[in-house]
């Protein structure tokens, strides 16, 4: 990247020997170059206006070994060969003629801290960050008004070293300053407040963020995070809906949605967006998404969608955990028939001895459910198996003293 263009070069010439002579009036000589020094500049000034940049540098710096001159002729000099290595994209020579030409301590405070500014450039762009912001921090301290771009080199540089910390007043100063700031600096910005853990003011500059770009989906997705970083679910959920409308939000985003709303005590609408995109293939129907969808229901107390769901997935899925929640949900709605048969299915399955919870559970829901059917035989077989459980054991044997108790009355009503 080249610092200085030549129409650049041309005027910092002119007005370089403007400066000499309103300079000499006000304070002798001391910035008035000497005759052959002039001419030598202007020769420069003409070779580098023709592109002829070798034949400058050549020329300035034969000069400069040769020839004895003062303090100031040799800092412009210096500085004149900075412009030429860098329109050359020498850079490092191009610093190296800067810093020496700021060094000599001759050049007047205006053009002294000119050359500072392109010092800083030059070594931040050629990723010296460290060099480049030292010189830079000296340049603000004696600039009354920094532009825009001036705070945003330093914003940039501070995020190469990942120091957050000073990236941040700058990238706001230079948002500030500019009429029109790129959407780069507001990245920029919020890269240093998620640096920081500043969630509360990346939340804001989000929101302005969605306003200026609302096409942006990760500006969206961003702020959901951010709000419930901030425990603000309330505020998660209104913009994860308005992201759900516009269709940003995909997969495991909408999940999440449907997550907010659980946890927001609203199951209802998590269960109708989940069936939804289930239905249409937006989400995969993994055990996870219909065990999530099928709790919905549940919660939402609609036992028989719950079911609903669970019956036309359990085949695919063969899980046994997701066979005893449809066999639970069986029972919960006393369809015996139902949950004897789906209750066989998980206490024949290979897995069964590897869930001691289910299978402790089973076995008593199959001994209630063939109860309920008069079913007796294999009531009491599944009660047995039950009493072999502690869980399970007390309300086990209860139903079979039941068993034995109307079996008892039974006879007794005959005889």
């Amino acid at each position: 990247m080249k610092i200085m263009n030549r129409s650049r070069l041309f005027l910092i010439f002119l007005l370089l020997c403007l400066s000499c002579v309103v300079q000499a009036k006000e304070e002798d000589t001391r910035y008035l170059l000497s005759k052959k020094t002039y001419e030598l500049l202007n020769d420069a000034r003409v070779a580098m206006d023709e592109d002829n940049y070798q034949i400058a540098v050549q020329k300035l710096n034969v000069y400069l070994n040769k020839e004895e001159i003062k303090a100031y002729d040799k800092a412009v000099i210096k500085q004149t060969l900075g412009y030429a290595y860098n329109a050359q994209e020498d850079y490092q020579r191009s610093i190296e003629s800067f810093v020496q030409s700021v060094s000599t301590d001759a050049l007047p405070d205006k053009v002294r801290h000119e050359i500072t500014y392109i010092i800083a450039q030059l070594y931040i762009h050629s990723e010296k960050y460290v060099e480049g912001l030292s010189y830079l921090d000296k340049w603000f301290e004696k600039e009354a008004n920094p532009s825009a771009d001036a705070h945003l080199l330093a914003a940039s540089a501070y995020y190469q070293i990942n120091q957050f910390k000073k990236l941040i007043p700058h990238a706001k100063t230079a948002i500030e300053k500019s009429a029109t700031p790129q959407q780069s600096w507001y990245e920029l910005l919020i890269a240093g407040y998620y640096e920081t853990k500043r969630f509360r003011d990346a939340a804001l500059l989000l929101e302005t963020m969605i306003t200026k770009y609302p096409d942006n989906d990760s500006y969206w997705l961003q702020l959901i995070a951010v709000y419930q970083q901030n425990k603000q679910e309330k505020k998660a959920l209104a913009i994860s809906e308005l992201a759900y409308e516009k269709g940003i939000l995909k997969g495991e985003d909408i999940i999440q949605l449907a997550q907010t709303y659980l946890y927001l005590q609203l199951p209802l609408e998590a269960a109708e967006i989940l069936d939804s995109e289930i239905n249409n293939g937006t989400i995969k129907p993994s055990k996870e998404n219909i065990e999530l969808l099928s709790n919905s229901w549940l919660l939402a107390h609609d036992e028989e969608k719950a079911a609903l769901v669970l019956e036309r997935h359990v085949a695919k899925i063969n899980d046994i955990s997701l066979n005893f929640k449809l066999a639970h949900i069986y029972v919960d709605l006393e369809n015996w028939d139902k949950a004897e048969q789906t209750l066989e299915t998980v206490v024949t399955d290979k897995n069964i001895t590897t869930q001691t919870k289910i299978e402790a559970s089973a076995w008593l829901l199959l001994g209630i459910s063939s109860y309920h059917r008069e079913n007796m035989l294999r009531s009491k077989q599944a009660l047995n198996k039950a009493l072999a459980f502690k869980e399970t054991r007390d309300h086990a044997r209860w139903w079979l003293n039941q068993i034995e108790e109307d079996t008892s009355n039974e006879q007794s009503n005959n005889s």
